[in-house]
Parts: structure tokens; sequence; C-alpha cells
């Protein structure tokens, strides 16, 4: 993920035929779009429908300015060709409300089974909410997208509950694109949207970059999915203040990007700036399953006898179940890590040294009741040592590299002191008042074995997130410190109790799906 931003100018033009309109109005299908869809190609003004009973194809980037309403109807297909994007531009909604049965499905226009990452650009919405990239003028969208978004720090405290509208059991599969190096698409891009907008049942997959990222911004969601993102799942930036719950990212275990992936990303900006508004973005009940499957003998292709309960072999470049670096604040709670090389890694390197620890010195940035379990490097049989095999659950990264046990005296050349009664990063996330809690493997976290379920990289099949009887991601929840009324009170931590929310409307083999 690269924070430089460059402008790429398009001038949107309406022409005859490029947009669906209401029901009563439907024009004809564009020339080149697939047989039976209605192409959209340009912008979209005033308040248009797009129904049910029409297929629908991005052929360009495709914009929803100011003062126009986009609305879909549930059950609503539209696919996008290569270098495709729809933006929701500031001032501007989009009413995407879909139903269990009957979701709202963005997807690439290739046929089942040759659907790939990066076939189209993916979903933008850009709000007027504060962000810390705004200067002298708005920042401009990634992705070669003209949109600018946000608000500056300064503005009205209103101008974060502006509305971009309603995401509600809506799919986005196969997106994400770079067409400048270093400045990408992702499944979907929130740049400074506000909290007036609403997020719920939303699911990525396949994304070619991010699952998720957010610029700046307060938006609030619910039953978030990102489902083998080549990148990060949960990317936030920029100053993002939003709430998040119940969350599932799972990863596909040899995909993983050369700029290295992660549960979770987070920084306040590219430089580790102290810009305001600071990135201290709120996350419970998420459930982040890594590329980590634990081997059984001859079970699993290329394993071999005598490795049963050992870590099987994943893509190289994963780093983290949680990367917070750059003077983020983001804080995680309620929540589950598991089947990760690292589980949760602090990087203060960049910028002014140490600053990402301070936030947590601070108490501005705080991880407390979650559970990480499985990290590779921790499984019974690799290694042992005083520490009781915790190393790497949490680590510090510094000038001196991994730091998981030094005093703070040796952490890095600000020599920070840990909260009260912790003497580095190892006491503190362990500490009585923080209830996280650590096992070697995933045994008993979930109905099944999550890890396993790819079938080895094949058709995806058999999931069941919801935690298995006795498990212990069936208790151990609390809201002390998570107190915005976003939240909703469980016992359980991770992003299921007894039910699985993604029953009927989510999709977990998207290459094949017929639409």
């Amino acid at each position: 993920m690269n924070k430089n931003l460059k402008t790429l100018t398009l001038v949107a033009i309406l022409l005859a035929g490029s947009v669906a309109c209401k029901k009563s109005d439907d024009p004809a299908p564009s020339g080149g779009s697939s047989s039976g869809t209605t192409a959209l190609k340009d912008s979209i003004y005033g308040n248009v429908t797009l129904t049910a009973d029409k297929k629908y194809e991005l052929q360009n980037t495709v914009y929803v300015p100011s003062g126009s309403v986009l609305t879909i109807e549930p059950g609503t297909v539209i696919t996008g060709k290569s270098q495709t994007a729809l933006v929701i531009e500031p001032g501007a909604k989009i009413i995407a409300i879909g139903t269990p049965s009957k979701p709202i499905i963005f997807t690439s226009a290739a046929p089942a089974g040759l659907r790939a990452r990066g076939n189209w650009g993916g979903l933008v919405l850009a709000g007027k909410a504060k962000v810390n990239s705004y200067v002298a003028s708005s920042p401009v969208c990634e992705g070669g997208i003209r949109t600018k978004y946000g608000s500056p720090n300064s503005a009205a405290a209103s101008v974060d509950q502006d509305n971009s509208g309603t995401l509600q059991y809506v799919r986005v599969e196969w997106a994400g694109y770079a067409p400048i190096p270093g400045s990408e698409l992702n499944g979907i891009t929130f740049a400074g949207v506000g909290n007036g907008t609403t997020l719920d049942y939303v699911q990525t997959s396949y994304a070619n970059d991010d699952g998720m990222e957010w610029f700046g911004g307060s938006v609030n969601g619910k039953h978030l999915i990102n489902f083998a993102a080549i990148d990060d799942d949960f990317d936030t930036d920029n100053g993002f203040s939003g709430c998040i719950q119940f969350g599932l990212g799972l990863r596909a275990q040899y995909e993983a990007d050369q700029s290295g992936s992660k549960g979770f990303e987070s920084d306040n900006d590219g430089s580790a700036s102290t810009n305001l508004p600071l990135t201290t973005c709120q996350f419970s009940n998420m459930t982040i399953v890594g590329p980590v499957q634990a081997m059984a003998d001859n079970a699993i292709p290329g394993s071999y006898p005598g490795n049963a309960g050992k870590p099987g072999k994943f893509a190289a470049n994963y780093i983290a179940g949680a990367h917070l670096r750059r003077n983020s604040a983001m804080s995680i709670y309620n929540s589950v890590i598991s089947g990760w090389n690292n589980g949760i890694l602090i990087d203060s390197k960049a910028g002014s040294s140490g600053v990402t620890c301070a936030n947590i010195i601070a108490g501005t940035s705080k991880m407390q009741n979650n559970i990480v379990a499985g990290i590779s490097k921790n499984f019974a049989t690799t290694i042992g040592g005083a520490d009781s095999r915790k190393y790497d659950a949490i680590s510090v990264l510094n000038g001196a590299g991994d730091q998981t046990q030094t005093l703070a005296a040796n952490l890095d050349s600000t020599s920070l002191s840990w909260p009260a009664g912790t003497t580095g990063p190892n006491t503190w996330f362990y500490s009585a008042g923080n209830s996280n809690r650590y096992q070697i493997d995933f045994a008993n976290l979930y109905t099944n074995p999550v890890q396993t379920a790819w079938g080895f990289m094949g058709a995806p099949n058999n999931f069941n997130f919801v935690p298995k009887s006795g498990s212990p991601a069936l208790t151990g929840a609390s809201f002390s410190n998570a107190t915005n009324p976003f939240f909703q009170s469980t016992n359980y931590v991770g992003a299921f109790g007894g039910t699985d929310w993604t029953a009927t409307w989510a999709e977990f083999n998207p290459l094949n799906a017929a639409y």
C-alpha cells in the first residue's frame, strides 16, 4: 500500500443509453456490452435505479456525482470489465439494500471458471468526513480516480455524520487493480466516508489488493467479510475513527502480496506523522483466520509421516495477523487472531522512533480480551522456552529488530516505559488488565477446522465459523473500554456466537458461482 496520491483527470460525459434508469424508462443495452446486459459507461446523474430483472456491465469508471442517488434492487448483478470501477462521489449516495436470499453482487464480467483477481477495479465510496491527509486541499482517491474527498480536522464536527448511503447484503468479487504503481483500488475503498453511512453484511472476495481500505472518515460497520484478499483484509489509514464489529478475514494459503499481507494493517499516515485526526478506529468481535494450516500425517499433499500438529507451508509474504505501525492508535477488542506466522506486530520502525508504542503506553491504543492462537512458530513440536511458547504472539519491531521479550530500556532509543506493572510488550499484552489469551494451536476454536476447510486450496468447502462446544472463544468478552454505543455487547469473542451470520447471503466459491 502506497499513500502517494496522483490525479488522473477524467471528464464525465453522459452518453445516451449509457446508464440504466427506472423501470419505466430503461434503455436498450449499449453497444460493446456482453450479450443480454445493459452497459454502464459514464456518469450517473439524478435518481437512478438498477433493477434485478436486468444484468448490468461496467465498461469504464462510472461516477455517481454529488446530488445523485443510485439505488440498486435486491438480487441485482453488476459485472465489471477490465479497469472499470463504480465511484460514489462526495454528496452522492448509493442505496444498495439486498436481502439474505437476494444479495446484491458486484463481480467479474468473465464467465464462471475464468474469473480472476483484478478482472475489474472495484467499488469506491467517497465522502466529506475528516481525514488527516487534507492539507491545502482535499486529497484525491487512489487508483487513478478523479474524485477528491474528505474535510480537514478543523471542519465542523457535523462533517463526520456525512451519509454516502447504505450497503447491506452486498458482495464485491474479483476487484482491485493499480493503474498507477503504488496507487491501488481495493475490493471496496472508503475515502472520507461519514458515520451517517450504513455498512452491514458486506463481503469482498479475491480482492487484488486490500479487501477493504479506509482512508480517514468515521463510518461504522457490522458483519463484514474479506475472503482471500491478496494484500490486507482490513486496512486503516489517514485518521479513520470508525467502529467495526463482527468481521471475518479468511486467507488463501499460498496467495500473498509482494508488499507483505496482513489481517489488519493500520497507519496514521504514510510518514508516521502526528497529523490529526489520528487513526483511532476500534475493532471488536473480529475473527482473523490466517494461512497457517495444521498438518496431519499423509492428510495433506506434501506432508510427511511424523508431522502431525506442525504448521504446514504458506506464502512467504505473509507478515502478521495485525500490523500496527506509523503512529496508528487503532484498538482491537474481543477478537480471535488464529493461524498466522506472527500474531500482533507493533511496528515503530517507520517515522519517529517509538511513536506507535507510545500510543499503547498512553492508553490511546488498546488490545484487550483477545485470543491469539496457532502462530506458526509456536506449535507444540517446534519450540520450547521460558516464555511458554508465546514467542511472536505479540512482538515489537524497531531499529533493533524483533523485541518480543526485551526490557523497555532496550526497546528503542526513546527507552519507553510500558504501562504500570509491565516491563515490555509481552507483560503488557498478557497483563490481568488486558485479559488477552494465548494457545499454541487453534484446536477447539471452531466447529470445523477452518484452516483445513480449503481442501488444500481446492474449492472452498465446509466452512463453519461458529465456536465449537467448549471453545475458549465462547466466553471472555468485555466492553468496559469498547464503550461506543455502536457496539453490541456479547459474551463471546470473535465474530460468531451460536449463529453463522454468513449463511445464505455470503459466497465462498465465487469462481464457479452462476450469475
